[in-house]
C-alpha cells in the first residue's frame, strides 16, 4: 500500500510539472522557435528525471519495503549474476555405513545417469552431479551398544553456481530433496541437526548487505559482518542469519526453516523487512 501512494504521488507531481511546461513550449513551437521550444522540453525532462531520480535514492536508503521491491524487479527482468552455494548439514542419529550406502544408490536413481562417484571410502564418498556441483558425504561412529550405533553424518553441497531466476528451483531440486532424503535415513536424535546455506557473491556485490546496513557502501568497508537471530521465522532464536559484504548465510536446526528462509531471501520477499533491527 505504502508502494501505491508513494506511486500515484509521483505520477501526480510529474503530471503537474508537464502540465505547467506544457504552455510554454506550445507558445516558442506555434511562434516557430523551435530551438526555443526544444531547450524548453529538454529542461522539462531533465527535471522530470531528477525528481524521480532524488525519489528514487531517498526510497531506497529510508525505505525497506521499497529496496525490496526493487530488489525483485532487477533480479526478475534484468540479467542476475551467478552466486556460489555451500549447503552443509550435520545429523547425530542412528545407523551404520549402510547409510551411505542406501543414499548413494538414491543419488544414482535421482539423477539418472548425470552422477559421478568421484572417491568413493568407507566413511567418506564425493560425488560430481551434471558437472554442474560436487557433493561430499561422510559417516563417524560416536558410539556402539548391543541395541544400536549413534553415529554423525555430513552432507556438503558445494561449488554450486546459481542465478536468482532459476534460484527456487534449484533449492526445490538439488538441495532439499537430498537432505530430506538424508535426513529420513539418519533418523536425527533431535536436536542434533544443523544446516547451513551459505552463498557467496564473489565477484558481484551481496544485495542483502543494503538491507541491513543502510548508509554503507561494501567497497569502503574492510571487515563487517552481522548476526541475527530473526524470530520471525524461529521465535526460539535458534536460527542464525549473518551478513557480510560478499556473503549470506542461514544456519537452522529445521530444514523447514531453511526452505523457508532461502526461499524468501532468494525472492526478497516483503516481510525479509521485519527481521531488520528497528524496521
Amino acid at each position: 500500500m505504502t508502494r501505491v501512494i508513494i506511486i500515484i504521488v509521483l505520477v501526480v507531481l510529474v503530471a503537474l510539472m508537464v502540465a505547467g511546461s506544457w504552455s510554454p513550449i506550445s507558445q516558442a513551437w506555434a511562434s516557430r522557435n523551435y530551438v526555443q521550444a526544444l531547450l524548453t522540453l529538454a529542461a522539462n525532462i531533465a527535471a522530470v528525471l531528477s525528481v524521480f531520480a532524488a525519489s528514487y535514492l531517498w526510497l531506497r536508503s529510508h525505505n525497506l519495503g521499497f529496496y525490496l521491491w526493487i530488489q525483485r524487479l532487477r533480479h526478475k527482468w534484468l540479467p542476475s549474476k551467478s552466486v556460489t552455494w555451500d549447503v552443509q548439514a550435520h545429523w547425530e542419529g542412528t545407523g551404520d555405513q549402510g547409510i551411505l550406502d542406501n543414499f548413494e544408490s538414491w543419488l544414482i536413481s535421482y539423477y539418472s545417469g548425470k552422477l559421478s562417484v568421484t572417491s568413493r571410502a568407507d566413511r567418506l564418498r564425493s560425488y560430481l552431479v551434471d558437472n554442474r556441483f560436487n557433493i561430499d558425504t561422510s559417516f563417524e561412529p560416536l558410539s556402539i551398544s548391543p541395541e544400536m550405533i549413534s553415529a554423525a553424518v555430513v552432507i556438503r553441497i558445494y561449488a554450486l553456481t546459481v542465478n536468482f531466476a532459476e534460484s527456487k528451483d534449484v533449492l526445490g531440486h538439488d538441495v532439499m530433496p537430498l537432505l530430506d532424503k538424508l535426513s529420513s535415513d539418519v533418523r536425527p536424535l533431535s536436536p542434533n541437526e544443523d544446516y547451513k546455506l551459505t552463498m557467496i557473491f564473489t565477484d558481484n556485490i551481496n544485495p542483502f548487505f543494503g538491507l541491513y546496513v543502510q548508509g554503507l557502501r561494501p567497497q569502503d568497508v574492510l571487515r563487517f559482518q552481522i548476526v541475527l537471530a530473526p524470530q520471525f521465522y524461529d521465535r526460539q532464536a535458534a536460527s542464525i542469519v549473518r551478513v557480510s559484504p560478499q556473503e549470506l548465510s542461514i544456519t537452522t536446526h529445521s530444514p523447514l526453516i531453511l526452505q523457508t528462509m532461502a526461499q524468501d531471501f532468494l525472492s526478497f520477499a516483503p516481510h525479509l523487512a521485519k527481521t531488520v533491527p528497528d524496521a
